[in-house]
């Protein structure tokens, strides 16, 4: 099945970003950056790799880099859609736990969260306040973006593990650590041509 490829260009200070949309989707699409969305009205389906969702108001989902996925609806469906780079908010090994949701996964993960779970409200409270920040953007919003956004993923966090959704490996982190040095490396010298034999 065709589906489009799509790269976020972040044209603020931040690596994030967020729209509101009712857009009716034509194509199963992916991109190169993490994505939650919430459903602001409206019903419909959910297309998320071999999963369909259905969709109402309140619903909560949460979908990576590489998951192909689509909403489909009447085109009286409502959301927010919060995108941002991993980034954003993990730079360090002991950051990892805050993606670990969009990457270690088990077969007891599902992208929607359930509404009547103890999570629910903080992770939507924390998106509605990421969505105020966004669109108001007063003196420090950058700074409170980050913060609501890393609430938002240590509940995400919480609720999965509650669910026991979550890999036990940190194979992801360990690897991370190994290669600690070389992103660093690459942060500091961006803007100078880089070779393999200097990575290495």
């Amino acid at each position: 099945m065709p589906f489009l490829k799509e790269e976020f260009h972040f044209d603020g200070p931040i690596s994030f970003t967020m729209y509101e949309t009712d857009a009716r989707q034509i194509m199963i699409h992916c991109h190169d950056c993490l994505e939650l969305n919430y459903i602001l009205s409206g019903t419909g389906h959910y297309i998320i790799e071999n999963k369909s969702y259905p969709i109402a108001a309140g619903d909560i989902f949460l979908i990576n880099n590489s998951e192909h996925h689509m909403a489909v609806h009447n085109g009286a469906l409502s959301m927010l859609v919060f995108v941002f780079d991993t980034g954003f908010i993990w730079d360090t090994p002991e950051e990892y736990d805050y993606v670990k949701p969009f990457f270690e996964r088990n077969r007891h993960f599902s992208n929607k969260v359930l509404q009547d779970s103890p999570s629910y409200p903080l992770i939507r409270d924390s998106l509605l306040r990421l969505q105020k920040e966004y669109v108001e953007q007063q003196d420090g919003w950058p700074l409170l973006i980050k913060a609501y956004l890393m609430v938002a993923l240590g509940e995400f966090y919480r609720y999965y593990q509650r669910l026991d959704a979550l890999k036990t490996d940190s194979s992801v982190a360990i690897a991370y650590g190994r290669i600690r040095s070389v992103v660093e490396y690459i942060h500091e010298h961006f803007d100078e041509p880089l070779t393999l034999g200097q990575l290495a």
